[in-house]
């Protein structure tokens, strides 16, 4: 029955995506869902979750780049290892491209005194398209008028082979974190005005737990947590700076972003709605480019599920959790 309403929950997660139609660019960083940051939360906390994010930028009306992501992720006794799946879908205004594809994660934890060590490697294959409309409408247009949009007059541009490697340290008070990927492509056709590309992207991130205090007494009426996250590539180097607080019911978390590469800086704010297993977190944000001098918008919308860990036995159904005593 568990398993059951696992699948459905993540097939309605997917159909939201497809209604929404959207999805993120490549510089923008997730706030709602760990995941994306890095793979070695996969299983975090033995829980299983179902996240559905969707996200945009825009730099002009005629310029908006989305993305739509779905991730699975569970904790596996039997493995004593996390999993992960994921569905991605995106638009590259700008370019006319859009792209689809699929990953998978396996995350293997190890506990090191009160703490926890968290290696992870991750796969991911995504598929680079021409935006469909765009490629209608340049079949029916004379080309002696008007000549082929970008990124050229094929449908399929090219192959995207994405391996991730993660590590995350885990302890009481910290969360530190390291990500690594490598971007291998394979164009299937010539394709015009794509942006530069880095195969390489790092992920450095890291945030404090702080507790609360009522009467002189250690209570948790609410977590709280500063963060820092910074993305590089050869090319771009972004940062993102806040603090995060999660009560009861809610969440509210304020962020600085800025991409020191285009000299691009914003800010952005995060109000979330939650339960013991259902959350609604939507992030809003703005930022000014100085060269061009001109601002621009960007945000997510995200649905989250996550179960608690519960401890099952099928040859011994009461059997305790292991170092339960």
């Amino acid at each position: 029955m568990k398993n059951k309403l696992k699948i459905v929950l993540l097939v309605v997660f997917m159909s939201i995506g497809f209604v929404c139609s959207s999805q993120t660019e490549h510089g923008f960083l997730p706030y709602s869902n760990k995941l994306l940051l890095n793979p070695s939360f996969a299983g975090f906390d033995k829980s299983t979750s179902v996240w559905s994010n969707l996200n945009f930028f825009a730099e002009s009306v005629e310029n908006i780049n989305n993305s739509f992501t779905v991730t699975y992720d569970k904790w596996s006794d039997k493995m004593k290892a996390g999993t992960a799946w994921y569905f991605y879908q995106g638009l590259q205004g700008k370019i006319n491209t859009t792209y689809t594809g699929a990953g998978y994660t396996f995350s293997k934890p190890l506990n090191i005194n009160e703490g926890k060590l968290i290696p992870s490697v991750s796969f991911n294959y995504l598929v680079y398209t021409k935006q469909w409309f765009v490629y209608i409408i340049d079949s029916q247009v004379d080309k002696e008028i008007d000549p082929y949009r970008p990124p050229g007059e094929s449908f399929l541009v090219y192959n995207h082979l994405t391996p991730r490697l993660g590590l995350l340290w885990d302890s009481p008070a910290l969360t530190v974190g390291f990500s690594a990927s490598y971007s291998y492509r394979h164009f299937i056709t010539n394709a015009d005005a794509l942006p530069d590309f880095q195969p390489l992207h790092y992920v450095i991130h890291a945030s404090q737990k702080m507790r609360g205090n009522q009467n002189g007494l250690e209570s948790q009426p609410f977590k709280a947590s500063p963060e820092l996250v910074l993305m590089y590539s050869h090319d771009l180097l972004l940062s993102r700076a806040g603090f995060r607080m999660e009560q009861v019911g809610h969440l509210m978390s304020i962020f600085v972003q800025n991409n020191y590469t285009d000299n691009i800086h914003g800010i952005a704010g995060v109000f979330g709605l939650k339960n013991d297993i259902l959350n609604v977190i939507l992030t809003a944000g703005g930022s000014y480019s100085i060269p061009a001098k001109k601002p621009s918008l960007f945000g997510e919308i995200s649905f989250g599920m996550v179960i608690p860990y519960q401890f099952t036995n099928d040859i011994n159904p009461w059997a305790p959790p292991d170092n339960s005593f």
